[in-house]
């Protein structure tokens, strides 16, 4: 795991991350772009790759 990542082991030759901070995906090497929640008015933020999206209430549009 990245970005110290906390590694589960789950078999013989298998595991998972549980990533910490702004860090995401698989092995944590993701930056999160949600993780300071940048979508003001009560939108929700979507991680798009390495940028993010917000979805807006009424009334309210932008990222």
């Amino acid at each position: 795991c990245e970005h110290g990542g906390i590694c589960n082991a789950k078999g013989q030759n298998t595991f998972d991350c549980k990533c910490v901070g702004p860090w995401r995906g698989i092995y944590c090497g993701i930056v999160d772009a949600c993780y300071r929640s940048p979508c003001e008015n009560g939108g929700s933020c979507l991680n798009i790759y390495d940028d993010y999206w917000c979805k807006c209430s009424n009334d309210y549009y932008g990222k």
